[in-house]
């Protein structure tokens, strides 16, 4: 079966999904495995926000959000 859920909680998508999709303005911009997918500088690219990325004894990133970027 093929589930599709949107997400905001981007720690909670990376705990209960296999493969994610992340949209920018309206375009995809990353799509695999929240491993593949959480990275620091996705994160600051489509989110603007600084942040940590740290792994469960599993293997599933958390997102630790340190602030957000300023404006360029």
């Amino acid at each position: 079966k093929t589930i599709f859920a949107v997400f905001h909680e981007l720690n909670l998508a990376c705990a209960f999904c296999d493969y994610l999709y992340v949209l920018k303005d309206h375009k995809i911009v990353a799509e695999g495995s929240p491993v593949e997918v959480c990275t620091q500088e996705m994160l600051a690219d489509v989110f603007r926000v600084d942040s940590e990325i740290i792994y469960s004894s599993e293997g599933v990133p958390r997102i630790l959000f340190r602030g957000v970027k300023s404006a360029r």
